[in-house]
């Protein structure tokens, strides 16, 4: 029996992931078992897997954070619980850095990855304004994220935030992500 796709949904900080993610769950996918952070409080839910985001930190080596240990495995154990014929949403803007490893975990073949892009100067403002990060530094994150993204072996669907926001590329998101035959909630 053929397994449901794994969606990814990655991008820059602050780039609209979340506002994707929400959009692929209005339209049929499983959202998953989020976490509400307490830390950062947002006036939207941020849809990202506990799971995924601790398995995306241990493949990353993130120095500033730390997952607990065997969060690969214990990502593995609940992707391979999950249902057989719905697409799963997982989402955490720096699993662009390990989607290789990603896809080989759960096989290249289920996964359905999508970039998400926003207007340069309003996500690195976004980003400055939260983290006090330079100039420089924002050039360096994104020009890490892009050669993440160039790295990547599989397929990419690759969109703007504010594309998705005015209707634009919604049909071709939700063909891509196999929710075409599901519904069609706008944004």
């Amino acid at each position: 029996m053929k397994k449901a796709p794994i969606i990814i949904v990655c991008g820059m900080n602050h780039s609209g992931t979340s506002c994707i993610a929400k959009f692929l769950v209005d339209n049929g996918a499983y959202p998953g078992e989020y976490d509400i952070s307490k830390n950062e409080p947002t006036p939207y839910i941020k849809y990202e897997n506990t799971y995924f985001k601790n398995c995306c930190i241990e493949l990353i080596k993130i120095p500033a954070l730390k997952a607990p240990s065997n969060s690969v495995e214990k990502f593995i154990n609940y992707i391979n619980k999950q249902s057989l014929n719905t697409p799963i949403i997982l989402k955490y803007p720096k699993s662009v850095y390990c989607l290789n490893t990603l896809s080989e975990i759960v096989g290249m073949n289920r996964v359905r990855t999508v970039f998400v892009m926003r207007n340069v100067v309003d996500a690195v403002q976004s980003n400055m304004n939260k983290t006090n990060a330079s100039a420089q530094r924002m050039f360096q994150y994104y020009n890490s994220t892009y050669q993440a993204l160039l790295s990547y072996k599989g397929e990419v669907f690759i969109t703007a935030f504010e594309r998705i926001r005015i209707g634009l590329d919604t049909k071709n998101l939700l063909q891509y992500c196999c929710l075409d035959k599901i519904k069609n909630n706008d944004i």
